[in-house]
């Protein structure tokens, strides 16, 4: 069921052991999420926003680990780009 057309989206990264949460608004289909922690676990969550109000968060992926061993890991988790989060219909 639809609520209109998206105008936004709202990015939601969530550090697991801590519950660190970084809001990011964005009007493109994409974001790219940084200042991740090494050695730490992260969620990372999108909703739309329609002229109705927002929709449910959804997991993309369920989980991000990121590594304290291999620097040109936490470089690539450092700016990880999330792929397109929805069709805008």
């Amino acid at each position: 069921m639809s609520n209109g057309k998206v105008i936004a989206y709202e990015v939601k990264q969530t550090r697991v052991s801590s519950s660190r949460v970084v809001l990011q608004n964005t009007t493109d289909t994409f974001a790219v999420v940084s200042g991740f922690t090494s050695c730490s676990e992260y969620r990372v969550e999108v909703r739309a926003y329609t002229s109705a109000g927002p929709g449910a968060y959804r997991s993309l992926p369920s989980h991000i680990v990121t590594s304290g061993k291999l620097s040109c890991l936490i470089e690539l988790l450092n700016s990880f780009r999330i792929p397109p989060f929805f069709d805008r219909g």
